[in-house]
C-alpha cells in the first residue's frame, strides 16, 4: 500500500513495479533492467529444511512445493514503504550474500541501493520507521534478537 494513496505492484519475472490508484489504473511504472539469479539446489534444500524445522509433519508438501519452484528466483523479492513514504524494493541475490535494496521516492525517483551487513532471520520481516531499520538476526543456537541500524540519508 502506498501512504499516498494506491498501492504498487510487481512483474516478478523482470524488474517491472507500477505504482496504481485506488481505482486500478496505473499511475507510474519503474523499470530496470538486471540479471536474473537461479534458484540453487542449495535453496530448495533451504525451503524445504525451514519448513520441516518449524513443522516436520510437512516435509513431503516441502519436497513437492521445492521441486515445482521455478528455475530463476524473482527479480524484485519483495517491497514495502517505510514512514516517509520511501518504496523499498529488496533484489534477488544469492544465497550467501546479504539482502540488497533499491529505493525509491513517492515519485519514483531512484535514491539509492543499501546492502544490508547482515542476514535477517528467514521469515521475519524487516521495519523501517524514523531512519532505522530493524530485523530480527539468529546466532548460532537458533536465539532470535533484534537489531538496529541507521539509515544513511
Amino acid at each position: 500500500m502506498n501512504p499516498s494513496g494506491g498501492f504498487w505492484s510487481a512483474n516478478t519475472g523482470s524488474y517491472r513495479l507500477a505504482r496504481r490508484g485506488e481505482g486500478g489504473d496505473t499511475l507510474m511504472v519503474i523499470e530496470a533492467s538486471l540479471p536474473r539469479v537461479p534458484v540453487t539446489s542449495e535453496d530448495r534444500s533451504s525451503y524445504i529444511q525451514g519448513i520441516v524445522d518449524r513443522r516436520p509433519e510437512e516435509l513431503r508438501a516441502a519436497e513437492a512445493v521445492a521441486a515445482l519452484m521455478p528455475d530463476f528466483k524473482p527479480v524484485p523479492e519483495d517491497m514495502f514503504m517505510d514512514d516517509e513514504g520511501r518504496l523499498w524494493v529488496k533484489r534477488a541475490v544469492p544465497a550467501d550474500a546479504p539482502p540488497f535494496f533499491d529505493l525509491f521516492s513517492d515519485d519514483g525517483d531512484y535514491l539509492g541501493s543499501i546492502r544490508l551487513g547482515f542476514a535477517p532471520a528467514p521469515y521475519r520481516p524487516l521495519w523501517v520507521q524514523h531512519g532505522n531499520i530493524y530485523a530480527v538476526i539468529e546466532d548460532e543456537l537458533d536465539v532470535p534478537y533484534v537489531v538496529r541500524g541507521a539509515v544513511g540519508r
